[in-house]
């Protein structure tokens, strides 16, 4: 039975790093059933030196970026012999360890460390290059990240390698990587209260929202491409808010709301900007639907997907289709989604809201029970 673990990612900043967020609401939910929690960055860009904390009662350990791979192997190799973990979970994105997404010298090190414990990988993403849509550059240097990231597993050793999406896990299947589906969660959980800050949110906006308006929300990073103009033939004429909230970078909130005045001048737009937890989970309680950019065949990896989800929002595919090679998706199976593909008058029903939940302590409970199995099996075959 797992007692002490040890959770490790790239970076752990506060909101942010993505992944390091999710490492952090992991270990949060990991020690609530029981477990003692260790968590590590072994690749921070935002501290100098070596620093340890305590955040709401986890233990952290975060190694500067800065420092060269063999101070970190020191420092990495020194925390696991103190810890003495019966786990260590890797979350692993390959652009946490180098900036040009080729880190072979991280590997080098990270391998002879973890080589001795054992060991889950989290594969959040696999390397580029991987959709019939990317470009020349960007397969061949996934060809190279595949290769490395082989070496990785093949020296590591781990005892199971999780993925967020179907996907993902194919792909992985398909090279020779067995794993297993491990459900993301939202780094924004339902907050029960948070409603009763939409009157101050609005305020401090000056926003006046019609409550007969259809509200649909956009949360987090826009990407450059998606279905814009899908999504606003669809909608037709109705009466519909569009609220978008968080931070954006490839096509800003501004530039969005300019483009869409001049394709749809009566579609009323509410730009937000970037919320905390409370306001982020008040504005999706109060919406009536959630817009998802992301491409559907990947959908099970956006934290955004995820948030609209455990707060019960109906979602909206809005994303690009990513064409995996070698690899078929079926779109019919999303059954629960909201399609552009389909017109809106055929989904109403899909417009009611569901049941809300915490994916973390589903997610948690889920990991647990897959090392405690795998566990079990070697005792069996010992």
């Amino acid at each position: 039975m797992m007692k002490t673990l040890i959770i490790t990612c790239g970076c752990l900043e506060p909101s942010k790093d993505g992944i390091g967020d999710y490492s952090f609401n992991l270990a949060k939910a990991v020690k609530l059933l029981g477990v003692r929690v260790v968590l590590v960055s072994v690749n921070d860009v935002f501290v100098k030196v070596f620093r340890e904390e305590n955040r709401e009662d986890i233990q952290i350990c975060r190694i500067p970026a800065q420092i060269n791979w063999q101070l970190k192997y020191r420092k990495l190799k020194n925390i696991c012999e103190t810890v003495s973990p019966d786990h260590v979970s890797f979350q692993y994105v390959i652009y946490a360890y180098h900036k040009k997404g080729l880190p072979i010298i991280a590997h080098k090190f990270l391998v002879e460390i973890l080589k001795f414990h054992q060991v889950s990988i989290m594969m959040h993403e696999p390397w580029i290059g991987r959709s019939k849509e990317d470009s020349f550059s960007h397969k061949i240097i996934g060809y190279f990240q595949q290769v490395i990231i082989k070496q990785l597993i093949n020296g590591i050793a781990p005892v199971k390698v999780f993925t967020s999406n179907k996907a993902f896990s194919d792909l992985l299947s398909k090279n020779g990587i067995g794993n297993k589906v491990l459900p993301l969660f939202s780094n924004i959980p339902f907050l029960e209260n948070a409603s009763s800050s939409i009157p101050d949110l609005f305020n401090k906006k000056s926003f006046v929202i019609s409550e007969k308006s259809i509200k649909i929300v956009l949360f987090g990073r826009i990407p450059f491409a998606w279905k814009k103009r899908e999504f606003l033939k669809w909608m037709e004429e109705r009466d519909i808010c569009l609220l978008i909230a968080g931070r954006s970078d490839q096509d800003n909130a501004q530039n969005l709301i300019k483009e869409f005045e001049n394709l749809k001048p009566n579609l009323k737009i509410f730009s937000f900007g970037e919320l905390d937890k409370m306001q982020i989970s008040a504005l999706l309680q109060y919406a009536d639907a959630g817009l998802a950019l992301t491409p559907p065949e990947i959908l099970g990896k956006s934290g955004v997907v995820a948030a609209y989800k455990e707060h019960g929002l109906p979602v909206i595919l809005a994303g690009k289709n990513e064409s995996f090679s070698g690899i078929s998706f079926n779109a019919s199976k999303m059954t629960d989604e909201i399609s552009l593909d389909i017109p809106w008058d055929k989904q109403e029903i899909k417009f009611q809201r569901k049941k809300t939940y915490s994916g973390v302590h589903l997610t948690a409970e889920m990991f647990l029970d897959t090392i405690s199995s795998v566990e079990k099996q070697q005792i069996a075959l010992a």
